[in-house]
């Protein structure tokens, strides 16, 4: 921004702090994506080694139950993504 005085910094930048960056909710926000990636993997297993006549509903809600924890990983991630994003980069 163009200062008047002829100083580099305008006094709102001069003074600006921006807010403290959150490591631990970056941290919470990674450690549930990578545990929802091993439950979907781990349901995904199961649902490979399930008998022939399993319940044929039972298998419906494990296949729904991969495709939900998929939509949370994608979920997660855009929700990391925007919290990095909305940071004020100081320079």
């Amino acid at each position: 921004m163009p200062t008047e005085d002829g100083a580099d910094v305008c006094a709102f930048c001069r003074t600006y702090t921006p807010p403290p960056t959150n490591a631990e909710a970056d941290r919470l926000i990674a450690s549930a994506y990578s545990h929802t990636q091993a439950a979907a993997d781990d349901a995904g297993n199961a649902l490979d080694i399930l008998p022939e006549d399993a319940p044929l509903l039972a298998v419906v809600d494990l296949v729904t139950a991969i495709a939900h924890m998929k939509a949370a990983r994608r979920c997660l991630d855009k929700a990391g993504a925007g919290f990095g994003a909305a940071q004020v980069v100081r320079r």
